[in-house]
């Protein structure tokens, strides 16, 4: 019979061209409001209209997130004092008029880094923080990405949990940069829209990772205010191994990873919300499955 109260048809080849059709709906918003947009009694000129109502909902609400000292190389990740951007967005000095502290996941550095900070610091009798994570670009890189993730993630406990505005930037702020935040997102934020920090956030001790060694405690890693000794545990062999054992106990969760593919892809999304040209490679997104996935400790599963 031809008669159907509700229902839906399907026309070979009305999925292509969705730039057309899709009025910039994305996958993430089209999920996030399936049910109202489902609705079996709209017409098609009441979706357009909802789906229009939605993008600028969507467009309001990132403008809100934006503070005014933001600029166009960096955007923030939701609700978090937290900023994903490119390599003009941390040139000094300019960039410790926008930021506390700052992680360079490249393999190069502004040459006059390093003095930008001892200026601030004494000149200023201003704090800021900056750490490198030696990280090539490309398939160049094997697994210093994997290697220095735990130190780039614990940087931004410290300084987050001290109210400090942070900002990761790579060369273009796509691919790198956004693979340490994905990996942040993934293990202290509900994956939802907007992004928050967990409530129990404050509470992960990063002291507890390591024991202090005796006189150890009072020296730095250069301009990071990590401590030099816990810098060095999470940069020996098994120092995934041990940043992950911490999380588990930290977070009193069973030792299954913290992340799959899946959920990888959902944070993705997430993150793309705020950073509309964050597009981690292929080889990086499988750098960070490796991370979460290939621990020894989750073999018996």
């Amino acid at each position: 019979s031809d008669e159907t109260s509700f229902g839906y048809y399907y026309t070979p080849g009305a999925a292509d061209d969705d730039s057309e059709w899709g009025r910039n709906l994305s996958p993430f918003l089209f999920w996030s409001n399936c049910e109202t947009l489902l609705q079996p009694n709209l017409t098609d000129d009441d979706t357009d209209a909802l789906i229009d109502t939605i993008i600028q909902r969507e467009r309001d609400n990132h403008l809100s997130c934006v503070p005014p000292n933001s600029m166009k190389n960096a955007d923030k990740i939701g609700n978090i004092d937290l900023w994903v951007g490119s390599y003009e967005a941390a040139k000094p000095p300019n960039c410790w008029d926008n930021f506390d502290a700052v992680l360079n996941v490249t393999d190069t550095e502004y040459p006059v880094m390093q003095e930008s900070i001892k200026e601030e610091r004494e000149q200023r009798q201003r704090k800021c923080f900056y750490f490198q994570l030696p990280v090539a670009e490309g398939k160049k890189d094997k697994m210093e990405l994997e290697r220095w993730m735990p130190v780039g993630l614990v940087f931004l406990i410290h300084h987050l949990q001290q109210k400090r505005r942070v900002l990761v930037y790579g060369t273009k702020g796509r691919d790198r940069a956004v693979a340490v935040v994905l990996a942040f997102v993934v293990l202290y934020c509900p994956p939802t829209y907007p992004l928050k920090l967990k409530d129990t956030f404050a509470g992960f001790d990063i002291d507890t990772i390591s024991q202090q060694q005796q006189g150890e405690a009072d020296k730095r890693y250069h301009h990071s205010d990590l401590r030099l000794d816990l810098v060095n545990v999470l940069l020996e062999k098994n120092g995934r191994e041990t940043f992950l054992h911490w999380m588990h106990t930290q977070a009193s969760l069973p030792q299954e990873p913290f992340a799959d593919k899946e959920s990888l892809r959902i944070v993705l999304q997430l993150v793309t919300q705020y950073r509309e040209n964050a597009e981690p490679t292929r080889s990086t997104m499988q750098k960070l499955n490796r991370f979460f996935m290939s621990s020894s400790m989750y073999r018996h599963i």
